[in-house]
């Protein structure tokens, strides 16, 4: 069989697994997270809401978890404990706001790190 080159090498496995990208789309969850959190606010008796949110924290922990990110995956876990009866929301969707900010900015760093990473390696 003649050797075909697929392009591949160890610096584009690596950034396939765990580039800027993965970052990025964990960053937009976490935004998007924040939204649905501020909208339930607003109403708290939104069912339809808190099963949003329950379901962006959920794909927040499990890709912390994924890419194996202990203090993100530390906050996110903690999130999951997010109430499920209207009685409760209020309080602790100020909370979850406090801890998604945290988590915003973690991921943050890491993207920005990675743009340094990046950038240091083009030059």
């Amino acid at each position: 069989m003649p050797f075909q080159d697929t392009g591949w090498t160890m610096a584009t496995f690596v950034d396939s697994l765990f580039g800027a990208e993965h970052v990025l789309e964990v960053a937009e969850l976490v935004e998007d997270a924040q939204r649905v959190a501020e909208r339930l606010v607003r109403t708290p008796a939104d069912v339809a809401l808190r099963r949003a949110l329950r379901q962006h924290l959920r794909e927040l922990r499990d890709s912390a978890d994924l890419h194996r990110w202990v203090r993100e995956g530390d906050i996110a876990a903690g999130l999951m404990e997010f109430p499920t009866e209207p009685n409760d929301v209020q309080l602790t969707v100020h909370q979850v706001r406090v801890r998604l900010k945290a988590l915003h900015g973690l991921v943050q760093a890491r993207l920005g790190h990675l743009i340094e990473l990046h950038d240091m390696a083009a030059a």
